[in-house]
C-alpha cells in the first residue's frame, strides 16, 4: 500500500532493460480494479500520494 493513497498499491514491473510502475487501487465493493496510473520510471520516480488521491 502507499501510504497517504486512499488504499493505492503500487507494482513494480521490469522486462529486460525498461521498468514501468503500475499504480491500481482494489475496489472490493464493486469487485473490480482501478488501474490509476502506468508510468516509465525512467519519466517518474514516484507518483505522490495526493497526485494519485486526484486521479481516484
Amino acid at each position: 500500500m502507499i501510504p497517504g493513497a486512499d488504499g493505492s498499491r503500487k507494482v513494480r514491473w521490469q522486462r529486460q532493460v525498461r521498468r514501468a510502475r503500475l499504480i491500481y487501487l482494489n475496489l472490493t465493493d464493486e469487485e473490480a480494479v482501478l488501474l490509476v496510473a502506468v508510468y516509465a520510471k525512467v519519466e517518474q520516480d514516484n507518483m505522490l500520494p495526493k497526485d494519485i488521491r486526484k486521479v481516484v
